[in-house]
């Protein structure tokens, strides 16, 4: 029995090896998918992060819908606002967000904050992208993004 289960794992670590590396060969989840980004006058890359490996690797600007259904981009620093610097930065905006949260209504996704979608120029705005805290199914529901020294 024991050997069957060193044998099984054995065998899906490879096929996870074999998944993981064709993949990459074909180029389908490229690591570096920055060379495949398209770049404006401004020099700004925009496209898909849908394949990027990590946040360094996204383009400057990020597809993205409006709210009304719009195709255009965000600005990743946008995106990622929530990046704090200390944990004093994070408590803030946990209170913050914990008191747009308290003064939602029930049955609506929250809303945090709304930042600017815009053309691939990076200037011209063309709508609003969501930055959402949760679904607040009933009055009562503890806000999900709670920090706790627990």
């Amino acid at each position: 029995m024991k050997r069957k289960i060193i044998v099984f794992c054995f065998g899906t670590f490879v096929l996870c090896l074999i998944v993981v590396f064709s993949r990459g060969i074909s180029g389908k989840y490229n690591v570096n998918a920055t060379e495949d980004y398209k770049t404006n006058k401004d020099g700004l890359t925009y496209g898909s992060s849908m394949y990027s490996s990590s946040p360094e690797n996204e383009p400057d600007l990020i597809l993205a819908e409006t709210v009304d259904g719009k195709e255009g981009y965000v600005y990743k620093d946008d995106l990622y606002y929530a990046q704090v610097d200390s944990p004093e930065e994070l408590l803030s905006l946990d209170k913050q967000n914990q008191k747009i949260w308290n003064d939602a209504p029930a049955g609506e996704v929250v809303v945090a904050k709304y930042i600017p979608v815009y053309k691939s120029d990076g200037k011209t705005v063309i709508g609003e992208f969501p930055i959402t805290i949760g679904y607040k199914e009933k009055e009562d529901d503890i806000y999900p993004g709670q920090v706790t020294n627990e």
